[in-house]
């Protein structure tokens, strides 16, 4: 079955109750419509009953359903997150798990990144040009190929530790 949406942690205090507020009210409304189509499309046997079934043939039929542009973004993005476990495929974080581990102080942006760039809609609904990347992933990516951006992230992970291990653990100080 489709999981649904996660619930992932607030931000502890860095925005405003209000503006907090309204981007909930937002993300509610929006996941209310994604599960709303995505009931539907699973009904009228578009999509599989289940996100590990899923094929590009079904993904393939999404564009010309009646689907606002927004809904279909927020779809393919529950599509994508579903299908990878809602984990970046680069660093293997998730939200929950940042969550924890870093005493509930904060959690993980996701977001829907791309093997190579799209230009179209029809490329950005490849479910092989398409994987589930944490924000810190997806910047540190920009535009490298998939082996030189591997080899930075295996250097800035090694040179955070040698930091952490040469600073004695310490977290968030200034150089100086």
């Amino acid at each position: 079955m489709w999981t649904g949406p996660r619930q992932l942690p607030n931000n502890q205090g860095l925005l405003s109750r209000e503006l907090i507020r309204e981007i909930k009210a937002r993300g509610a409304k929006t996941a209310g419509e994604v599960e709303a189509a995505l009931t539907r499309l699973v009904q009228d046997g578009v999509l599989p009953e289940h996100p590990r079934s899923l094929e590009q043939r079904h993904v393939d039929g999404l564009p010309g359903r009646r689907i606002g542009r927004d809904t279909l973004a927020a779809l393919w993005d529950a599509i994508v997150f579903d299908r990878d476990d809602y984990t970046c495929r680069h660093c293997g974080r998730t939200p929950g798990g940042v969550f924890q581990a870093e005493g509930r102080r904060r959690g993980l942006v996701l977001v829907v990144d791309h093997f190579s760039a799209r230009t179209t809609v029809a490329e950005r609904l490849r479910l092989d040009n398409s994987l589930t990347a944490c924000v810190s992933c997806r910047a540190v990516k920009a535009d490298l190929p998939r082996d030189p951006f591997l080899d930075e992230l295996r250097s800035l992970a090694e040179a955070v530790a040698a930091r952490q291990a040469r600073d004695g653990g310490t977290r968030g100080q200034a150089a100086g």
